[in-house]
Formats: C-alpha cells, structure tokens, sequence
C-alpha cells in the first residue's frame, strides 16, 4: 500500500516571529545566533520562514575568538516585507540593508534587540527620520532613533521622561566626515541637546 503524503501545516506567525519581523525591517539582518538570543527563533523555524519564502539566507563574515568565520545571516525577501507591511502596525518605513559592509546591519540589530518591546515598537528606522524631519545638504540621517517617551510606574504611579535615543553603527571605512554629517544632522533637525550613540560593526 502506497504511503499518503506527509500533511503540510500551515504557518502561524506567533509573537516571537512578529517580534523578529519587525526586527529585521528596523535594522535588515541577523545572524542564526541572534535570533535565538534574542527572539527564541531556532534554525528550524528560520529554515521554515525560507521555504515559505519570507526570508532569505545570505554569507557573512564576522569577527570571532579566531579572527574572521564563515557563517550566514537572515533577511527579509520582499513577501516577508509585504507581510510586514500588511501585518506590524509599529512598522512605516522599512530599514534599507546596506550593499557593503554586512556586519553593520547585524551590530544594529544587536543593538536594537537590546531595547526595550516598547521602544523597539517606536524605534524609527533612517527612513522613517528623513520622513519626520526631512534632509539638509552636506548631513547624514542615523540608523536608529527611538524617540522620547513617557512611562508611568506601576508601583510608585511616578510618570518620567525617558530621553531619545540616537544609534549609529559606525564601520572600518567610517571617516571623521561622515560622522561630522550624522552630527550635523542630529543637532540641525532633531535637537541640538541630542547626543548619538555610536557603536562599532565586527
């Protein structure tokens, strides 16, 4: 007797895969190891997202015990940013991973990752900042803002502001002008109080 087909089940996104999601439209890439520090999202799941065509695996090379290592990293195709587009509401504009330097786009996701749920929720990517505070000649949108917020705690009923964030990853081929235009940025459209939180890529 012939054996029936295996059944195929159907994909649910549960909270962790959202969260993921809009992680990687904020800040365009993981490692296989961030996803499960971060989001509990094991190889098996991200192999899952591949076959289903929401994300895609691509070579990288990072700094390790030993110097540089092989391994891959994951982003999303453009069915996984449609589902993101139709699906996350705490996602406008979606990060635009860079064509260079690969290790940047996985510091930022480190980096945002290590934010808070809700400030990953209102974390603006580079596009979102040139949406909000438009372009100046000569200046250079960050990777990252997380704008300013008020939170109440819950045991005390004290409201404090919790200040903006500005994250910039900075790479090997980083000069001194190009930070001079990201801080020109910041203090000529954002505010000149706002300081930038710079952190180096592998």
């Amino acid at each position: 007797m012939a054996k029936g087909r295996k059944k195929s089940t159907q994909l649910t996104f549960m909270t962790k895969d959202r969260r993921l999601f809009q992680a990687l439209a904020k800040t365009g890439r993981a490692t296989a190891e961030q996803t499960s520090k971060y989001y509990n999202t094991k190889e098996k799941r991200l192999r899952r997202f591949i076959k289903e065509g929401y994300l895609k695996k691509e070579p990288i090379m990072v700094d390790g015990k030993k110097g540089k290592k092989a391994t891959y990293c994951f982003r999303l195709t453009d069915q996984g940013k449609k589902w993101v587009k139709e699906n996350l509401a705490t996602v406008d504009c979606l990060y635009k991973p860079t064509t260079k330097g690969t290790p940047h786009d996985v510091k930022l996701f480190e980096k945002y990752s290590n934010l808070t749920e809700y400030e990953q929720d209102i974390a603006l990517t580079e596009n979102d900042v040139v949406k909000r505070w438009g372009k100046l000649k000569g200046t250079s949108p960050p990777d990252l803002v997380v704008p300013s917020f008020k939170t109440t705690s819950e045991i005390t009923n004290i409201t404090r502001t919790v200040e903006m964030k500005v994250i910039e990853i900075t790479t090997k081929t980083y000069t001194q002008k190009d930070i001079d235009a990201k801080e020109a940025y910041v203090k000529e459209l954002i505010g000149k109080e706002v300081s930038v939180d710079y952190d180096k890529a592998n």
